[in-house]
């Protein structure tokens, strides 16, 4: 097996593969460092069903990811709050506007 499940799929992440011009579509990078901003140059989400997204590489069971998703439309209709993080800290929360 030279792959991982992970649970984020399009409810999460959208099934949106990024730019057309992108020299590998993806339904996601996944950070090497966070901290640091830079993407893992091997793992990516490179497919999704509903909940669950299919992670190009092994990763331990357990791992915790954090994944830059190429698109939320389809996250937005999903909570009513969104929490705006810079790092590991809370910035602001955002509540999403429901009313016509």
């Amino acid at each position: 097996m030279d792959h991982s499940v992970i649970d984020a799929g399009a409810l999460a992440l959208s099934k949106d593969p990024g730019p057309g011009d992108a020299p590998i579509r993806t339904m996601g990078e996944i950070f090497d460092d966070y901290a640091a901003g830079t993407l893992h140059p091997h793992l990516r989400v490179v497919a999704v069903s509903q909940e669950h997204g299919i992670v190009s590489g092994r990763l331990p069971v357990g791992s915790q990811v954090r994944i830059l998703p190429n698109h939320a439309c389809l996250a937005v209709s999903q909570f009513d709050e969104f929490h705006v993080v810079r790092g590991y800290s809370v910035m602001d929360t955002w509540r999403v506007w429901r009313e016509r």
